[in-house]
């Protein structure tokens, strides 16, 4: 009949935030699952832990600090009882144990210069974490199932398809790259992954 469906604009309402100079300082990355907010503080090469559960006054209940582990983090992932963190200048993938939010310790890492130079995004599904590494031009897939011991279990390399890749998330057998570099989408079977 012609006539057109209008939707009332969408209102957004600043319903509260925290300041913290140290536990806070630059955020860049932020993960949330259940009532805690896990944030990315790059400058103070920290990873803080954000009580949301009433949004109107948030409060940071604790973080870790750790100038080799968490060496310039950038991105964050929680699974389960830990959050996976990449560390820029550190070439590392560090895995943190946050079962108790007011207390988190690093509970492993990894140190790859090929494979993860300059992690950047991350994504976790089941044992394993997909890291993109930014300077590697790289896909990597490390085995988490050791939290203490994190492994490299495979990596693909490629300077076209993967030139300066940042973002990713896995579906199913299927890995899909943010290549930055080269403007792609770059879509990775990581079905053996699953084997």
């Amino acid at each position: 009949n012609g006539s057109i469906l209008q939707r009332a604009p969408v209102t957004l309402t600043i319903k509260g935030s925290v300041q913290d100079a140290t536990n806070l300082d630059r955020p860049v990355s932020v993960f949330v699952s259940g009532r805690y907010a896990y944030v990315i503080a790059i400058t103070g090469d920290r990873l803080t832990v954000v009580d949301v559960s009433n949004p109107s006054t948030p409060v940071v209940v604790g973080s870790v600090n750790d100038g080799v582990n968490l060496n310039e983090a950038l991105s964050v992932f929680v699974s389960g009882r830990y959050a996976y963190v990449t560390a820029s200048s550190g070439n590392r993938l560090t895995v943190v144990d946050v079962s108790n939010p007011s207390s988190p310790v690093v509970a492993g890492s990894i140190n790859d210069a090929t494979n993860l130079n300059g992690p950047y995004g991350l994504f976790v599904s089941g044992r394993y974490a997909y890291v993109t590494a930014y300077s590697g031009n790289r896909l990597t897939v490390v085995d988490v199932s050791n939290p203490s011991s994190p492994k490299v279990a495979g990596s693909i390399n490629d300077a076209t398809n993967l030139a300066a890749p940042m973002g990713v998330f896995v579906s199913g057998r299927y890995a899909y790259v943010a290549a930055g570099t080269n403007n792609r989408l770059t879509i990775i079977d990581v079905n053996n992954a699953y084997s």
